[in-house]
């Protein structure tokens, strides 16, 4: 006779929690509804104040979440896991009285490939800066990049017209080039009048076959300017 006695001992008091549970609430509203007739003014209020609290606390998180996950891709389209490796530069008088410059060559890179497991993509880089003319007798400043197809991947640049010099151009030692976007647009008017044309740097004629932009904004921190 046990197990039934349980039952019904069982069944009564969730009976009696559903009772209290429904009595209590009947309370707070019969409260609320008191409370709006005493006061029509502060129970608007109340009311306002609990609803600009709730919703100034899902604006505030979801801005909190917007902002890391901008903040995640910023960096990852700048690149967390890109290193630059670059020599010294001082210079070094051997014995018979010649100076050697401790300077990073493609040897070096190249070892580092090999030795080094995970590199996805890797490029030299050798800068150096040249007066390129701009049309009407006007020339410019102007900083040159030296490097590999593979530059496109390592700084994850976005084109805009034409396109990256490839491997078999590197091969070829073709004489091409690719240019920045406010570079084009200031020579030819926009990105994709710029394909096609000649630039001369150093009395070498270059044939422009890209235009390009950095996926993110680094301002002006990185080496393309």
């Amino acid at each position: 006779m046990t197990p039934p006695l349980l039952h019904k001992a069982s069944t009564f008091e969730r009976t009696l929690a559903s009772a209290r549970s429904t009595m209590m609430f009947s309370e707070v509203v019969k409260l609320a509804v008191d409370s709006f007739r005493a006061s029509k003014v502060r129970f608007l209020l109340t009311m306002l104040g609990m609803v600009i609290g709730s919703a100034s606390i899902i604006l505030v998180v979801t801005l909190g979440l917007t902002g890391k996950q901008y903040a995640l891709n910023l960096i990852s389209s700048i690149g967390p896991n890109m290193i630059e490796m670059q020599g010294s530069g001082s210079s070094f008088v051997g014995a018979d009285g010649t100076s050697t410059t401790d300077s990073m060559t493609r040897e070096d890179m190249n070892a580092v490939v090999e030795q080094v497991p995970g590199i996805i993509a890797s490029s030299p880089m050798l800068e150096f800066h040249d007066r390129v003319s701009m049309g009407g007798g006007v020339t410019k400043d102007t900083m040159l990049l030296g490097v590999s197809p593979q530059y496109k991947a390592v700084r994850n640049l976005a084109i805009l017209a034409g396109r990256f010099f490839d491997d078999q151009d590197s091969a070829a030692h073709t004489k091409v080039a690719v240019i920045v976007a406010p570079f084009a647009i200031a020579l030819y008017g926009t990105p994709a009048e710029a394909i096609g044309h000649t630039i001369t740097i150093s009395g070498i004629p270059f044939v422009i076959i890209g235009v390009f932009k950095e996926s993110v904004e680094t301002f002006g921190q990185s080496e393309i300017s």
